[in-house]
């Protein structure tokens, strides 16, 4: 068995894999002659199955398993010719760089977890770049990745994603150019890492929920990522019913303005903020601006954010540290609205055009 490979394609296809199933996997490739042109790459671990296609000069057709983070960490200074007669190493040859390593004996597990084609998967087709913005839109760097609740997406006659952290939730709305058979299902945030860096020219890709998994198909790969088992918070339900009750003050401010003001204010506190750390937000309608402040070890500080639009005057207190870690998500221009629910105070964002909400808890200063 022989074939040549980029080396950049090689590698990028490699990572992916390792980036998506996690661990130190075990990894086939093979070629086919079917496919005179196309190597195929597959790994597989704790639920998770990831198979793309690369280009590649091929020769008769074979399988053989490789340790994939061994074969990733090597710097191919050129394109790669691989042989092996499929005993018990793969030859390389990158230029005068030449090597080889171990076949792996692990190669069986990976044929096991290979999706079951029952030829009664419903495919839907997803615009990808959708799929991206509402990503960045909705996944939090930090706490929210890992909560237990997950993250729900929701397809019909409007696309929607949300999560929820017990602190702060945020929500992705747009309405389908073509509504799509109902399909609910709850992930973990490392799946929409794999759909952000998922290989490609393609405008759409395709998804379909078989039993306990999502199932994610392009031209070149297709991804089986395991679903949690777990009953999240109907998030879109609670802002829309937040959106009906009076509204105690509102503003629209850009997100570059808001950014680079509370980033500047961030940056006096010695270690980072923490959630010790507490942003007091005061809308100045005769000022057409935001005050803001900020009480450190080392003092009080204060800027002020100029505004655009119609305001309503008002005053929220929120945790640094969480909105430190919302403030990626906002994007263009952002309404602020600040609302009063029982003795709680929260604060929502929206952005991309209406498409994007994040709702958080004030903090209580009574």
């Amino acid at each position: 068995m022989q074939f040549r490979l980029s080396k950049d394609a090689a590698r990028k296809a490699i990572s992916y894999i390792l980036n998506v199933v996690g661990g130190d996997p075990t990894i086939l490739i093979s070629t086919d002659e079917k496919r005179p042109n196309k190597v195929t790459i597959e790994g597989a671990g704790k639920g998770t199955y990831v198979r793309t296609m690369i280009d590649g000069d091929t020769l008769p057709q074979g399988i053989i398993p490789v340790d994939g983070a061994h074969l990733a960490s090597i710097k191919f200074p050129a394109d790669v010719v691989f042989t092996t007669d499929f005993s018990s190493k793969l030859n390389y040859e990158s230029g005068t760089f030449k090597g080889n390593l171990p076949l792996s004996s692990n190669g069986g597990y990976v044929k096991t977890q290979r999706p079951r084609d029952t030829g009664d998967v419903e495919w839907i087709t997803v615009d990808k770049n959708m799929l991206v913005t509402a990503t960045k839109a909705t996944v939090f760097e930090s706490t929210i990745k890992v909560a237990a609740e997950g993250i729900t997406m929701k397809f019909g006659d409007r696309f929607i994603m949300h999560a929820f952290d017990g602190v702060r939730a945020s929500l992705y709305v747009e309405d389908l150019p073509t509504p799509v058979t109902p399909t609910v299902c709850v992930l973990s945030s490392k799946f929409f890492d794999a759909i952000t860096k998922i290989a490609g020219d393609e405008s759409t890709i395709q998804l379909a929920v078989v039993g306990g998994s999502i199932r994610v198909k392009t031209a070149n790969t297709l991804i089986s990522y395991p679903q949690l088992q777990v009953e999240s918070t109907d998030i879109y339900a609670h802002i829309h019913n937040l959106f009906q009750n009076a509204i105690d003050g509102e503003v629209t401010v850009s997100a570059k303005r808001l950014t680079a003001a509370i980033t500047a204010m961030a940056s006096v506190v010695h270690g980072g903020i923490d959630y010790n750390h507490h942003f007091v937000f005061s809308i100045l309608p005769d000022q057409n601006t935001i005050g803001l402040s900020l009480n450190t070890d080392t003092g009080h500080v204060v800027d002020a954010v100029v505004v655009d639009g119609e305001m309503k005057a008002g005053t929220f207190v929120l945790p640094g540290k969480h909105l430190a870690e919302m403030l990626p998500l906002l994007t263009g221009d952002v309404l602020i609205r600040i609302y009063t629910v029982g003795a709680a105070r929260m604060v929502s964002f929206t952005c991309n055009d209406g498409k994007s909400t994040i709702l958080m808890s004030g903090v209580n200063t009574d």
